[in-house]
């Protein structure tokens, strides 16, 4: 499942332009093969009120995103203000684009419904 922003913001975008993503409002490095440790680290050092438990769940999410979905996988996101689940599948890897919604990047992978 990847979501579409909060109350499913981008799901117009991820569907018309037929991608997913992960973003947020920072400037990311590279963070392809980089490890939950590194990416922890990068997170505590912008948000540091955050608790270590939201650290570690947001690490571990970019891991995923970034490092395991393949070409291939079967991906879906969720429209919540019109209750439909979208599917799709990646037909590309991952790449890094600067998001025009907000500043700061985000993790593209192109799909195909």
């Amino acid at each position: 499942m990847i979501r579409a922003g909060k109350k499913a913001t981008y799901i117009q975008q991820f569907n018309d332009d037929e991608y997913v993503a992960m973003g947020w409002d920072i400037d990311l490095p590279n963070l392809q093969m980089a490890n939950k440790e590194t990416i922890s680290q990068l997170l505590k050092d912008t948000y540091s009120t955050a608790s270590s438990g939201t650290i570690g769940n947001w690490a571990s999410q970019i891991v995923r995103f970034v490092n395991q979905v393949e070409k291939g996988d079967a991906v879906c996101t969720y429209d919540s203000n019109n209750r439909v689940y979208y599917l799709g599948r990646c037909i590309a890897r991952i790449c890094l684009k600067e998001c025009v919604a907000y500043v700061g990047d985000f993790f593209i992978i192109k799909t195909k419904r």
